[in-house]
């Protein structure tokens, strides 16, 4: 008993740094858990997204799996485009997640590259999805038509 009355100062000082030591730690754990709890928000809603885009590939697959060119002009051709808006839509969140969706976003992008062959601007887009279209369109886009896009 002696020696706590003797040490008092010290030990609350020493609790004060322990307070302090602990309140830190508390504020990285619940950054460190805001953070992990929007990552799997994001990886969520961009694995939604695609599976509601692959639902639309099914439901409409005349839209989704043909060429641009081959449509007519109109309705047709709106439709596609809008699905291939889409998916690029999908793949901003799908790219920005990380490179393990690339291949599926490439796969996705070389179905569709009739139309992305047929239209030049993509300064719309995210540099990662930017990055992608391009290499498609360098790697496709000398061996198929391409045809005039509808404004």
């Amino acid at each position: 008993m002696h020696w706590l009355k003797a040490n008092t100062d010290a030990l609350q000082a020493l609790g004060a740094i322990l307070t302090v030591v602990f309140a830190v730690v508390a504020l990285v754990a619940i950054k460190w858990q805001i953070d992990a709890s929007d990552q799997l928000q994001k990886e969520q809603s961009a694995r939604d997204m695609y599976r509601e885009h692959l639902s639309l590939a099914i439901q409409h697959p005349k839209i989704a799996y043909t060429d641009y060119c081959e449509l007519k002009a109109g309705k047709e051709r709106l439709a596609h485009e809008a699905f291939v808006e889409h998916f690029l839509y999908t793949a901003e969140q799908l790219t920005a997640l990380g490179a393990h969706w690339q291949h599926t976003v490439n796969a996705v992008l070389e179905e569709h590259s009739s139309y992305l062959c047929s239209r030049s601007e993509w300064g719309d887009y995210p540099a990662d999805l930017t990055r992608l279209i391009h290499a498609v369109r360098a790697d496709k886009c000398r061996a198929i038509r391409t045809c005039p896009v509808d404004d």
